[in-house]
């Protein structure tokens, strides 16, 4: 049985599946929990705080890639040491070094040389493999389209994705792909998930190799359960919401389970102990696109704008209509943006139009202040055998530096030259 657990932002989805988790327990079942690897830790330590440590010992927990390693190691099909990110580029390194030396290329020659070009490759070929697209599938493509460039681009990522997977081979190594695949087969074949409560939770969207795997656990566990976020109201189905990939997900999985015969049953959590009316507003309809442009409630009002600009003078007005008619001062009003440090720039210069004091809450480096480019420079100069342009100009434009003040100086005096304010 396949049940999906979808929740939207408001509601402790969490807990809920540690509710589940714990469920199963009591019930004496073998239960597998499967999250991203990179929220492993900060889940396991919830799930220990709900179930305790008696019933979170009996627990097997880890992603994808760990449990497939996993299943590699127990159960023989464990192939060799996963290549790390240096591995692999030295490995994508003999591989172009055999394709130039071969003589084979049609397309990338003069990117050989470029230090971005082995990166993007690596990552090109494990969205590949992710993807379950082989050389053979490229090069068969190729052949279609022969003499344009796309054909070309396809040959030359062919032979690079071959010799690749050779290089792996030929010194007995693997990547994280490649343990998905192993662990695919020895389920089927070995019925690892047989008589299991399986729960997935934390994702957004499953590789290829990962559905395939997906569907092996509901052709052999006894439960699996999904946790899902999916925005809520007209959240739900906008295409700007970021919950759209979940959506997609769930009737991924659900027309998976109607190809298996396997019913799928649906749950949902309950909502945090309190939630102001407010934030249920932004939750609804914060991601609605539509030709309303202003959406009220008592306490909140949604405003659709082009660009960060008209963003900034919007909430400028608001900040000013404030202070007039309510009698608010500018202390009394805080402003929250996402990636402050990008976006700085352009609002400082809309907030000084409208000369509202304003400061910004967000980390600098040290290395940004006058004093100590000034001192870095001075150091770098005396330290250094030889003398940088770039680091004497720091000292020099410096306004701890005296010949700043001649600078300035001489530039009043070409101005005044030339009537110039």
């Amino acid at each position: 049985m396949l049940e999906l657990l979808c929740a939207d932002a408001c509601c402790d989805k969490t807990a809920a599946m540690a509710r589940k988790i714990g469920e199963s327990l009591l019930n004496n079942r073998r239960c597998l929990v499967i999250v991203p690897d990179q929220f492993s830790f900060d889940y396991d330590k919830m799930l220990y705080k709900h179930l305790g440590a008696k019933a979170f010992n009996k627990l097997t927990t880890g992603g994808f890639n760990r449990i497939c390693e996993l299943i590699g190691r127990k159960h023989g099909g464990y192939a060799g040491e996963n290549a790390d990110e240096n591995l692999s580029v030295i490995l994508m390194y003999l591989a172009i070094k055999r394709l130039r030396h071969e003589g084979g290329a049609l397309y990338y020659k003069k990117a050989f040389d470029k230090g971005s070009f082995i990166g993007s490759m690596i990552t090109l070929i494990k969205e590949l493999r992710s993807a379950g697209v082989t050389p053979e599938m490229l090069s068969v493509a190729a052949a279609s389209d022969t003499g344009s460039m796309l054909s070309k681009k396809l040959a030359d990522i062919s032979k690079l994705y071959s010799f690749y997977m050779q290089e792996l081979e030929n010194r007995g190594l693997c990547d994280n792909t490649d343990g998905v695949v192993r662990a695919v087969e020895l389920s089927v074949n070995g019925q690892l998930f047989a008589g299991m409560d399986i729960f997935i939770d934390s994702f957004h969207s499953f590789s290829y190799d990962e559905l395939r795997l997906v569907r092996v656990m509901l052709s052999q566990a006894d439960n699996v359960t999904v946790g899902l976020m999916i925005g809520s109201g007209a959240n739900a189905a906008s295409p700007l919401t970021p919950f759209a990939e979940p959506v997609k997900t769930k009737r991924e999985l659900e027309d998976m389970a109607h190809e298996m015969s396997i019913n799928v049953t649906y749950s949902g959590a309950e909502p945090f102990p309190v939630i102001a009316p407010e934030i249920s507003v932004i939750n609804d309809r914060i991601f609605l696109s539509s030709e309303k442009m202003l959406d009220k409630s008592e306490n909140v009002t949604i405003v659709k704008s082009s660009d960060i600009y008209e963003e900034a003078e919007y909430v400028c007005s608001e900040i000013i209509r404030l202070t007039r008619e309510q009698e608010l001062k500018f202390d009394d009003c805080a402003v929250l943006i996402r990636e402050p440090s990008a976006n700085k720039a352009a609002i400082s210069s809309v907030f000084d139009r409208y000369e509202i004091p304003v400061f910004f809450d967000c980390p600098e480096l040290i290395t940004q202040y006058s004093f100590v480019m000034y001192f870095e420079g001075l150091f770098r100069c005396v330290l250094s055998k030889k003398y940088s342009t770039e680091n004497i100009m720091r000292v020099i434009k410096s306004r701890l530096s005296n010949c700043y003040e001649y600078e300035a100086a001489m530039l009043e005096e070409y101005c005044i030259g030339w009537n110039v304010d």
